[in-house]
């Protein structure tokens, strides 16, 4: 069977009904191919951090390029192959951190997204948050109808954050190089989209909040996924909006970073967080040795994880000075 087979291949292995046959088939002649494309295409795309990711649903196939090494479900573009189709392009399924930056973007440059879009007339628009239900051709789509609906895209829960943009393989065959080639339009295409995604959500880049729940909501998502090698840049002069009282935006990148560091164990005293979250993650308390009410930078540099005792201590005891000095002894990170 030769290469240029893979489509007639896949159509063959995509109709077995017993679940045995189909895991012996994708092994022997489905993950071989795409695995040597995935090969190439983390070599190709290494230097802009995207990596390929596969994914077997047994009634379809899922072939990704994106900002993670293990969840499909982020922004991404790549080849969906199912029973009677096969199609390539944009797509987030549940990323809720993707999703949100998305949204800010599309608020503050609809215009500019909404024109990007609109040039691939072929494509089809799916995004059932802000109303499109069905995936709708965006040459139906007038410029100032494609605003509208990008304006109202507002993801709260992962359900609410699809946004696909696709059209159908053209070819009739399909060989490795051909693959690789549509990993190249659909990332020339929809570099736009990513680099909201690449750029906007690096660890400490933009993104910061003041709402408490919010912070702690994007926390979580991001802690899902960090790698601690990348440390966030946070910033250097939180803004601050006024209310009752004054509230600083705070990184959540910032936060993720410096709670999974601590692996579960107070950074002052060395103990075990006193218990474990509803979310599965261990209780610590986020705290700024210089505060952000003093001109205190929200970096990692200036924030450390802490139990709720040693917490009060740095803000309440009467050694609080030469408790706070010995922090900065044993956690080397900090800087005065």
């Amino acid at each position: 069977m030769t290469e240029t087979d893979f489509l007639k291949r896949f159509a063959s292995y995509i109709q077995l009904s017993r679940k045995e046959d189909l895991a012996k088939q994708y092994t022997a002649n489905i993950e071989p191919f795409l695995r040597d494309v995935a090969d190439e295409l983390s070599v190709k795309y290494a230097t802009e951090k995207l990596y390929p990711h596969i994914s077997n649903f047994r009634t379809h196939v899922t072939f990704r390029l994106g900002p993670d090494k293990k969840m499909t479900h982020r922004a991404s573009v790549g080849v969906s192959f199912g029973n009677d189709y096969v199609t390539q392009g944009f797509h987030l399924t549940h990323a809720l951190s993707d999703a949100h930056l998305l949204r800010s973007v599309f608020r503050k440059k609809t215009d500019e997204i909404a024109t990007g879009i609109l040039k691939f007339q072929d494509y089809t628009l799916w995004l059932p948050n802000a109303g499109i239900t069905e995936s709708t051709p965006i040459y139906s789509f007038t410029l100032p109808k494609l605003k509208r609906v990008l304006l109202k895209y507002d993801p709260i829960v992962m359900r609410d954050c699809y946004f696909h943009i696709s059209t159908d393989y053209a070819s009739s065959t399909m060989s490795k190089k051909q693959l690789i080639d549509v990993f190249e339009l659909e990332h020339k295409n929809f570099a736009f989209l990513l680099n909201i995604i690449l750029h906007q959500n690096k660890p400490g880049s933009g993104g910061a909040e003041a709402d408490e729940n919010k912070l702690q909501q994007r926390t979580r998502e991001i802690r899902r996924t960090i790698n601690l090698t990348e440390k966030p840049t946070g910033e250097q002069k939180p803004r601050k909006t006024e209310t009752t009282t004054t509230i600083y935006f705070r990184d959540p990148a910032v936060r993720a970073w410096v709670l999974e560091n601590a692996k579960g164990k107070c950074e002052a005293c060395g103990s075990n967080a006193p218990f474990i979250l509803a979310d599965g993650y261990p209780f610590l308390e986020v705290h700024h040795m210089i505060p952000l009410a003093l001109g205190g930078p929200d970096i990692i540099e200036n924030t450390i994880a802490l139990c709720p005792n040693c917490h009060r201590k740095c803000h309440l005891s009467n050694e609080k000075d030469s408790f706070n000095n010995e922090i900065y002894k044993k956690v080397l990170r900090l800087e005065k």
